[in-house]
């Protein structure tokens, strides 16, 4: 090991002759070391950045630890469940496959996302770098159909939640979501797709981004899809990039409401995003602002302009 980290370091010309003065006949050459020595290290960042991630696929036939694609865990929640109690984790990748909240019927229970995880779906299950997904061909379906398939009023009331975050690494990215029904009293009839909740951090900012989401089949009373809520002095800055809102009902707001209660302040944007066939009976059928200032843009931030995103259908 000594001599192998002495070869390493011998990289000027100096201690290279230095080296090679006293090197044995049967030592290896200056380039094959350094070689080795680059791989090393790009064995060892890979060894730990999957370290620091939690696998799930919905079909893995391991032993269910989450160390690794053959091993993953097939439940979401399981995998939420170790990233909480585990202060290395820092990502979850999920493969393609349909995740449910709960196994139980329990309306209540959401997939919520933790302060500073990254959540990543769209995964065949081979990877071993962000880079090689990819979440059009092998979807990874959160979805809220946890009671009687033919039937919607049993589904949850939010698949997704987000609670107080104000971590900006937090991430969610490549999934499908669909439905949810917030059909519930009070806070249950926000957001059956994703509901955003800040109301318990006084003065401090909540940021984080969702990316290349599909939003589809979702229904709440406000936001279908999609509910970014904020009180109590909050500052809500969500970024919603590159998604899709499909066919998504409410009362107000078909596919996303942004509502701003109390002391709450809110400055949402949706970069690049798509709205299509969503519907509302009484307002909004795409989008319903309550007391926010949101801007729906293409590249750059404007103050209350929707520039930039498709609407069709609506």
């Amino acid at each position: 090991m000594d001599l192998f980290y002495y070869y390493c370091v011998a990289n000027s010309k100096t201690e290279t002759k230095a080296v090679n003065k006293n090197r044995p006949s049967w030592a290896p050459s200056k380039h094959i070391v350094q070689y080795c020595c680059t791989l090393t290290i790009l064995l060892f960042s890979l060894s730990y950045a999957q370290a620091n991630t939690i696998f799930v696929n919905v079909n893995a036939t391991g032993i269910n630890n989450g160390r690794s694609w053959q091993n993953a865990f097939t439940n979401l929640q399981d995998a939420l469940s170790e990233a909480k109690s585990n202060p290395s984790v820092s990502a979850i990748w999920v493969a393609a496959g349909t995740y449910y909240p709960s196994d139980n019927g329990d309306r209540a229970a959401s997939f919520e996302l933790l302060p500073g995880i990254a959540i990543y779906g769209g995964f065949d299950g081979t990877e071993s770098t962000l880079a090689e997904r990819n979440p059009t061909a092998n979807p990874s379906i959160l979805s809220g159909n946890i009671g009687d398939p033919s039937i919607a009023t049993d589904n949850s009331y939010h698949v997704v939640l987000a609670l107080n975050i104000t971590d900006e690494n937090t991430a969610l990215d490549g999934f499908v979501i669909q439905d949810g029904q917030a059909d519930g009293s009070g806070l249950f009839g926000f957001g059956g797709g994703f509901f955003n909740l800040n109301n318990n951090y006084s003065g401090k900012t909540a940021y984080f981004r969702i990316r290349r989401l599909t939003f589809r089949d979702n229904y709440g009373k406000a936001g279908g899809a999609l509910c970014n809520y904020s009180e109590n002095d909050v500052h809500d800055s969500l970024i919603v990039e590159r998604c899709n809102f499909l066919e998504n009902q409410a009362n107000n707001g078909g596919a996303v409401a942004n509502y701003k209660a109390d002391k709450g302040q809110m400055e949402c944007a949706y970069l690049n995003c798509t709205f299509s066939r969503n519907s509302a009976s009484v307002n909004g059928v795409a989008a319903f602002n309550i007391g926010s200032t949101c801007q729906i843009i293409s590249q750059f931030l404007y103050n209350v302009n929707y520039i930039g995103c498709t609407f069709w259908e609506n």
